[in-house]
């Protein structure tokens, strides 16, 4: 993982439990900062996947980082694991394929929006 202006990073575990989902949750902090996490919602296999990192901490490694340490998670706990990606998001695909994941449905995703936006998807 490449220096981001000489900042110390560190990827811990945050186990947190919502309602009725259980969600483990990784984290990279910045000075006692979240600047990114990953998550798997664990209530059942396969455990869904989801990853955020803040824009200025982007192309430092640390999601290739937090990916894979939910995966060591899931083969720890003997469960696959499915996630969501936009086809725009080819960044993301990459590091996907690169760890292991194989396309296997399309999925059309529909809004309505109503005053004030909503999702933008692709369109940024």
């Amino acid at each position: 993982m490449q220096s981001h202006n000489k900042v110390n990073l560190l990827l811990s575990l945050i186990d947190t439990r919502l309602a009725t989902k259980k969600f483990v949750v990784f984290g990279v902090f910045n000075d006692g900062k979240l600047e990114g996490f990953a998550y798997l919602v664990v209530n059942k296999s396969p455990y869904e996947f989801g990853i955020f990192i803040n824009k200025s901490f982007r192309g430092l490694g640390l999601g290739k980082a937090l990916t894979k340490r939910t995966l060591e998670y899931a083969e720890n706990n003997d469960a696959d694991v499915f996630l969501a990606v936009e086809d725009c998001n080819v960044n993301a695909i990459k590091l996907y394929r690169k760890m292991g994941f194989e396309e296997y449905e399309k999925v059309i995703f529909m809004k309505k929006t109503f005053k004030g936006g909503g999702l933008n998807g692709c369109d940024g």
